[in-house]
Parts: C-alpha cells; sequence; structure tokens
C-alpha cells in the first residue's frame, strides 16, 4: 500500500481512538487501539520502502508530527483515566489493615498494594 494511503488510515484509525476515549468506551477503545498499531505497523512498513525511492514532502513531515502531538495527547488522556479509575477502585475497595486470617495464623501483614490474602510472609 502506498505511503499517503498508509498514514491516512493511520489519521483515520487515530481519530477513531480519540472518539472511544471520549466516550468511555473500554470495548470500542480496546478494539480502536488494536487498529491503531495495526495501521502503524503498515506505515512503518511503507516508510521503510517510500525513504528508499525519496525524500519526504515537507507535508507529510508535518501529517508525522501532528500524528506525533496527537499521540502524546492520547497517552496523557489515557493516563489521567486510569488514575481516576484507580482512585475509584481505591474507594470501592479500601485496603485492609492486615492480610485475611493474619491475626489466627499469627502471620503478620504485608505494606503494599495488592491482595493481602495471597501474603506469603510469615512472622518469625
Amino acid at each position: 500500500m502506498p505511503l499517503e494511503q498508509t498514514l491516512a488510515l493511520v489519521e483515520q484509525q487515530l481519530t477513531q481512538v480519540s472518539e472511544h476515549l471520549l466516550a468511555n468506551d473500554a470495548m470500542a477503545l480496546e478494539r480502536s487501539s488494536a487498529a491503531l498499531r495495526h495501521a502503524i505497523a503498515g506505515f512503518s512498513d511503507a516508510m521503510v520502502l517510500a525513504r528508499r525511492r525519496q525524500a519526504l514532502s515537507p507535508a507529510l513531515v508535518q501529517r508525522l508530527q501532528d500524528i506525533h502531538v496527537r499521540l502524546g495527547a492520547q497517552r496523557q488522556g489515557l493516563a489521567r483515566m486510569a488514575a481516576s479509575t484507580d482512585r475509584l477502585a481505591a474507594v470501592l475497595l479500601p485496603s485492609a489493615p492486615d492480610a485475611t486470617y493474619s491475626r489466627a495464623l499469627g502471620m503478620r501483614g504485608v505494606s503494599g498494594s495488592g491482595a493481602r490474602i495471597y501474603s506469603s510472609t510469615y512472622a518469625h
């Protein structure tokens, strides 16, 4: 596929990822992200072939820079969404002070995140 077409496909997939990110639709976001990765891989292959034959036009370079900026914004949006989800999960599932059954078995609690029921640290 020609370089111009593969770049247009990357831009199209990037727009879909943005729409699904804004809609907070996790399943659609996962599908569109996979399609974006596939489109980027195709573009990368086309780019290798194109650079052997010709130099990149200034317009193409500008489109690549625009994609770079959009990907950075999406990365920040995903980080914010992840942080928000972590805060919500912490409210719904607060951490326990001790591991389950720890007092009965004489085990000490383990600090840090994660399910404490699976802790294998024993008091000495």
